[in-house]
């Protein structure tokens, strides 16, 4: 009685949970992108007739299959989104690709041995033939003293190939290729400084890379108060938004200690 009331008070659930559904299916099960189309076909063709047959809208006894019909599209949907989403992440991973053309999409951030960024690619050279293609790719640059010049919206031409993100395989580790999913990234790459070079500037204008620049400004008001390492990040996540220097092992720590509602209000769970 009270999930009947809850759904009456919150009529957007009954879309939202088959919709989930499908995503949720669609991930654990992987179910082929057939069956998702035929589950909308079905739902979309069981709603029309609802709509165009005014006795079956008049039944008590039929009236929930409008219901089963408006699940079944939204199951459908929800499988196909997910698929959807899953297959623009795709790119050619493999020896032939020797060069990648792209643009900068986070701020590179500074790690022990080299910096992290990043990169969605435009472009992959393929035995000497360039060729779109479309994905994120998490770079590590070697360490540079051109790489603190750059910003979001750089283009960037480099002549490297990328491979699969994957564990280590230890035992309890953070699933870091998990993580990266969750970001749309499947792939990485390291480049040392001899192999990218920025191929001009940003050419159009954007309110993003406007926003990073004032971002920029207060973190670095942030490291002249002496704010670092650890304290940095979570402070910068919660103020800016700004994780991407925020620790997976950090997120999972909060997780661990039962604070991870803070993350959450600042959606960075």
């Amino acid at each position: 009685m009270i999930l009947r009331e809850f759904i009456r008070q919150n009529p957007f659930f009954r879309l939202l949970l088959p919709l989930t559904i499908g995503i949720v299916f669609s991930h654990a099960f992987s179910l082929p992108q057939e069956l998702n189309y035929s589950l909308v076909v079905i739902g979309l063709l069981g709603i029309m007739i609802f709509i165009f047959l005014t006795k079956l809208r008049k039944s008590y006894v039929l009236r929930s299959l409008f219901g089963v019909f408006v699940f079944f599209t939204c199951i459908g949907a929800g499988g196909n989104r997910y698929l959807n989403v899953e297959s623009s992440m795709q790119m050619t991973c493999d020896n032939s690709v020797v060069g990648l053309l792209g643009n900068i999409v986070e701020q590179p951030v500074e790690k022990a041995n080299s910096y992290a960024v990043v990169f969605k690619v435009k472009q992959q050279k393929h035995e000497n033939v360039w060729q779109n293609e479309e994905g994120k790719v998490m770079l590590y640059l070697q360490k540079d003293k051109r790489v603190n010049s750059l910003i979001i919206g750089d283009p960037l031409m480099l002549n490297s190939s990328i491979r699969q993100v994957k564990n280590l395989g230890n035992p309890y580790e953070f699933d870091y290729a998990s993580y990266l999913k969750t970001q749309h990234i499947l792939y990485t790459a390291y480049v040392d400084s001899l192999s990218w070079n920025r191929v001009g500037n940003s050419s159009h204008f954007s309110f993003r890379v406007v926003a990073a620049k004032w971002r920029d400004k207060l973190l670095d008001i942030y490291r002249k108060n002496g704010i670092k390492d650890e304290s940095f990040d979570i402070l910068a996540a919660l103020t800016l938004g700004y994780k991407t220097s925020l620790d997976p092992d950090t997120k999972k720590a909060w997780a661990n200690a039962g604070a991870m509602h803070v993350l959450a209000v600042s959606r960075l769970e």
